[in-house]
């Protein structure tokens, strides 16, 4: 027998399957309405889900020059500097609440963050921003799913020994994002 509910426009929907299971053919909810069949997944872990923002990225074409007005003029704590090497880039990490900035300065000619600050006449200016996921993998393929451009198909390890992936900014309103995940869930 059918189960039938009324829908805020006051039409009638009626539910022609609600299946539920572990392969994509079973995660469904069907409705029909005037022999039109609309399908909704219904399965939560298969949604991504940032749960904070990890940090914002500055590029700097000197850490030293600028870390002075994070740390002494706003009172952020300095948590340290880091190099990645892979990445070539020098970060400095300064805390806000469960957040960071993070300060970028380019260590190598054809560093990107070089590359996107040469576009800027090397001032300063906002790179990025990073949200916290549970499960990496999953938060890349659900992305790649909905359709975004995906700069990195797998996980990569960043600053402060995180596993991190970027979205291109063509598929997040013109802003690079990066996800990332701490194994100590900081």
């Amino acid at each position: 027998m059918p189960f039938y509910r009324a829908c805020p426009t006051a039409a009638t929907i009626r539910i022609t399957g609600a299946q539920t299971g572990n392969n994509d053919t079973n995660n469904y909810v069907h409705f029909a309405r005037d022999q039109v069949v609309f399908r909704t997944d219904l399965r939560k872990d298969k949604q991504m889900t940032a749960k904070k923002i990890s940090h914002v990225g500055i590029a700097v074409p000197s850490i030293d020059e600028y870390v002075s007005i994070f740390r002494d003029t706003i009172g952020l704590q300095l948590l340290g500097t880091e190099e990645i090497a892979d990445q070539k880039v020098k970060v400095a990490f300064l805390a806000i609440g469960e957040s960071r900035i993070e300060l970028l300065e380019p260590i190598a000619d054809d560093s990107p963050v070089k590359k996107f600050l040469d576009k800027n006449d090397s001032k300063p200016k906002f790179h990025h921003i990073a949200f916290e996921v549970d499960n990496l993998e999953e938060s890349l393929s659900k992305a790649k799913t909905d359709g975004l451009q995906l700069i990195d198909e797998t996980p990569r390890i960043g600053a402060a020994g995180a596993r991190i992936a970027f979205l291109h900014p063509k598929s997040t309103a013109g802003v690079l994002t990066e996800l990332c995940q701490h194994d100590d869930h900081e």
